[in-house]
């Protein structure tokens, strides 16, 4: 499994919140695996490469521009 940052945008395109995923053991109970939830109201979700968000600078209130 491939360690990914979730970012979550509003429906206006501006990220409202980002968790990184842990890596979960291959085989682990569905009641064992974490859920992710943003800690506000999110329209969208881009998954980038775990660590991304820091190394880049992405942080919550960024508008995202998609193209």
């Amino acid at each position: 499994m491939v360690p990914l940052d979730i970012v979550f945008l509003g429906r206006n395109f501006v990220i409202v919140d980002i968790e990184s995923m842990l890596i979960e053991l291959v085989g682990t109970p569905d009641s064992e695996l974490l859920v992710y939830r943003p800690s506000a109201p999110a329209t969208y979700v881009i998954q980038i490469k775990g660590g991304l968000s820091d190394a880049s600078s992405i942080f919550v209130g960024d508008l995202v521009a998609i193209r």
